[in-house]
This record gives structure tokens, C-alpha cells and sequence, in this order.
């Protein structure tokens, strides 16, 4: 009976590259999200990418609508058989898959006969008169290949015939629980800000002003990718070395306190400072809270008095203007006037009544916007003129100019513009 053994996919390129995946029979998703059943750290993959079918030895991959698309063999796919050895290439990692079953085993009836001469007489000795040495033989051969398997096994850990199957690593930082609370209060006014995030990711956010007569409330649901990216950056902040410092005294028998606790994973933080400058740490923590707050429920500027939001819309508007005079100077500018001027409408949003810039900053924006898509669509017809001209080198360029008109990542237009650029550049890498 042939022996075959568990065809495998390798990662060959990227953040990966070496560790080797099992392809067991049925669908094998591929991608960021630690539900996949190969998750890989590639921060240009989607957090489900693809799918990797094995219907007997039929082995197909599909693109599951990614923001960089699958390739195979440098062509991209949503729906391509595999071969032995084809390349699939997702995001900046590359997979090769191994298919061919191993050589069959010798079976009992293909088995040579050796005659070691340990018979009493030649060949007219009488068949029923030769010693049957034959199945004793067999047998300590079976235990000399048995024995030599044993000891392989023993050392290695692993069968030869079978590739090391790394599983998923576990984020060490999931899930995450967070309690953040700020505090300031005198003799006018209470205002406070909460925020709180549930093991199960639901985000939630109190904010109360009571001088401006201020009371919102607002939650939502975050998706895994988001939790995990801001446990990294809580982690880079260094909740983990936070402190809580002596009460100091205020001045004018205030109060301003700020709390934080975080359970990640198996490490916790919770420090306090109340009355005093907090250390640089803490600030960071706190920052990065209040962002991750404004980005996901949109009511971050809700924590200042009018004054303060006039006076950022104001900023935001100078430097939107500033942006759009010098459009010239770099591709980035145009699509930065239209965030900045989006920044100071957002914090005007509660604000009765508009200030005089208010108008000069819709009138900004519309300009800002009209001509970037524009410059957008010019560029974009350059870029893909080069490609069907297969004249990769300007391909290149002509995208890499795109991806600095549209510099935020998170923009579809500068997925799209990447995932071109890499296939252009994996084109570019084998005509060398």
C-alpha cells in the first residue's frame, strides 16, 4: 500500500519566513486574525485573507475580497488551482506549497530474498530439507527498522517524512480590560471622563461637564485587530512601568485626579495621580487612551470647554490653509488639509454658535477636496497606463507617487496603490 504524506505550505518571505503549516484536508484561512488557521504577523495582510482548499489532491487557493489581493506565480488570483511548488503571494510574505507524496514503501512480497548461505547443501538439497531461515530474518530486520525509527524520533521529536507544524502564537496581551477615569473639579465646575473596555471588547465612554451642561454617552464594539493594535501601543507607552506617585495639594482647593488600571493578558497596571504633573509614562498612557477613545466613538473633544474647542478648530483650520497654499511642495499636502480641515470641524461639531473661520474652513476643504481627487485620477490613469505597458520601472514610480498623494494606510486608495506596487516590484526582482 502506498504511503503518502501531509502536503505542506512553507513561508519562504515576510515576517514568517521558515515556519511550515500542515495542509490537512477541507478549507485553511489564511491571515492576521488569530482565528485563522494559519495566522501570520504580516501587517500587510488582511485579518482574513484567503482560503486554502486540499479536496484529496486537488489543492486550490481564494482570495477571500483582501485590501492587497492574493497572487499565484506573480499573477493575481480570486480562484486558482495550486500545483507542487506554486508560490502564493499575500501582503509582503510569500508561501510555497509542497505536495508530492513520498516514495512508496517497499512492501513484504517486493522484499529481496538474500541467501546467506547458512543452508546445509546446495541447490539439489531437497526444498522440504533447507533450513527456513527466512521469517527469523524478517523479524530481526523488523526490529533493526523499528529500533532505528525509535532512536530518529527520540532525537528529532518529529517523523523525517513529515515538515514541523508551528501553531498560531497566542497573543500575549489578550484580552484586554481597561478602567481609565479623569477627574477635575473646583469650586465651579465637575467635569469627568470615563472610559472602560470589557474583556468581550465592548469600548464605552461617560463624559460629564457640568458647567456647560454636558452629558454623553456612547459605546461600541471592537473589532479583535483593534484591540490587539492598541495593547501594542499601551505596551510601547509603558503602561507596564507606570507608578502612582504621593498626593500633592492644589493650589486653589481643587481636585484633578487620573486613574488607570489595565489587565493584559496575565500582566496588570493601575496607578493614580491626583493633585500633581504626572510622569512622562503616564502621560503617554493616558494619551494613547483618549486617542484610541476619539478614533473609535468620535467624542474625544467633548472633554474641553468651548474655549479650548475654538481655539483647536482655529489651529486646525491655519494649518489646513497652510497645507492647501503649499500643495505644490509635496504629493501628501492636499489629502493633510482636507484631515486638518476635517479635525476642525469636528471639534466645532458642538460648538453654538460657528465661529467667523468656519465658513473659510468648508470653503477650504471643498477646494482641497476637489482637486486632490483630481490629481488622484491623473495620477491613478499614469500609473496603470505604465502596467499595461508592462514598463514596470515607471510603474513603480507612478505608484509610489500615488501612495504619497493618499499617505494615510488605512485608506482604500493607498491599499489599492500597494498592492500594485508589489506586484510591480516582485516583477521588477525576477527580471533581475
Amino acid at each position: 500500500m502506498e504511503e503518502t504524506r501531509m502536503p505542506y505550505l512553507e513561508v519562504t518571505a515576510g515576517p514568517d519566513a521558515g515556519r511550515r503549516f500542515a495542509l490537512p484536508e477541507g478549507v485553511t484561512t489564511i491571515g492576521r486574525s488569530s482565528e485563522c488557521g494559519i495566522a501570520l504577523k504580516d501587517p500587510l495582510l488582511s485579518r482574513h485573507h484567503c482560503n486554502v482548499t486540499r479536496n484529496g489532491g486537488e489543492i486550490s487557493v481564494s482570495d477571500l475580497d483582501s485590501a492587497n489581493g492574493t497572487f499565484v506565480n506573480g499573477k493575481e488570483i480570486k480562484t486558482s488551482t495550486l500545483d507542487d511548488g506554486a508560490e502564493i503571494s499575500i501582503g509582503d510574505s510569500t508561501i510555497r506549497l509542497t505536495a508530492k507524496a513520498a516514495a512508496p514503501a517497499a512492501t513484504a512480497e517486493e522484499a529481496p530474498i538474500v541467501d546467506l548461505g547458512l543452508g546445509t547443501g546446495g541447490d539439489d538439497v531437497p526444498e522440504a530439507a533447507r533450513p527456513n531461515w527466512r521469517p527469523l530474518l524478517w523479524a530481526v530486520a523488523a526490529v533493526a527498522v523499528v529500533a532505528t525509527a525509535a532512536s530518529f524520533i527520540l532525537r528529532s521529536g518529529t517523523r523525517p517524512d513529515e515538515p514541523v507544524i508551528t501553531k498560531p502564537e497566542a497573543p500575549a496581551l489578550l484580552p484586554l480590560q481597561i478602567a481609565y477615569e479623569k477627574v477635575e473639579a473646583d469650586a465651579e465646575n465637575i467635569f469627568r471622563y470615563n472610559m472602560a473596555l470589557s474583556p468581550e471588547g465592548l469600548l464605552s465612554i461617560e463624559i460629564d461637564d457640568l458647567a456647560e451642561d454636558r452629558h454623553v454617552r456612547k459605546e461600541a464594539q471592537i473589532a479583535e485587530d483593534g484591540i490587539q493594535r492598541l495593547a501594542r501601543q499601551l505596551e510601547r507607552a509603558g503602561v507596564f512601568s507606570i507608578e502612582t506617585p504621593a498626593a500633592g495639594i492644589s493650589p486653589n482647593g481643587g481636585l484633578t485626579r487620573m486613574s488607570v488600571a489595565i489587565v493584559a493578558g496575565r500582566r496588570a497596571a493601575c496607578a493614580t495621580v491626583e493633585n500633581r504633573v504626572p510622569l512622562p509614562a503616564f502621560s503617554a498612557v493616558c494619551d494613547t487612551l483618549e486617542t484610541f477613545g476619539r478614533n473609535e466613538l468620535g467624542i474625544w473633544a467633548m472633554q474641553y470647554p468651548t474655549e479650548k474647542l475654538v481655539e483647536l478648530a482655529q489651529e486646525a483650520s491655519t494649518r489646513a490653509r497652510n497645507l492647501y497654499d503649499q500643495r505644490g511642495i509635496a504629493h501628501g499636502n492636499l489629502y493633510l488639509a482636507t484631515k486638518a480641515c476635517q479635525e476642525a470641524i469636528f471639534y466645532l461639531e458642538t460648538v453654538e454658535p460657528k465661529p467667523a473661520f468656519f465658513a473659510e474652513t468648508l470653503e477650504t476643504m471643498k477646494e482641497a477636496e476637489e482637486e486632490l481627487s483630481r490629481r488622484y485620477g491623473e495620477q491613478r490613469f499614469r500609473a496603470d497606463r505604465a502596467i499595461n505597458l508592462r514598463e514596470w520601472q515607471a510603474a513603480a514610480e507612478e505608484l509610489r507617487i500615488l501612495r504619497e498623494l493618499i499617505p494615510d494606510e488605512d485608506d482604500q486608495r493607498n491599499a489599492d496603490a500597494t498592492r500594485k506596487l508589489l506586484d510591480v516590484e516582485n516583477r521588477l526582482k525576477r527580471k533581475k
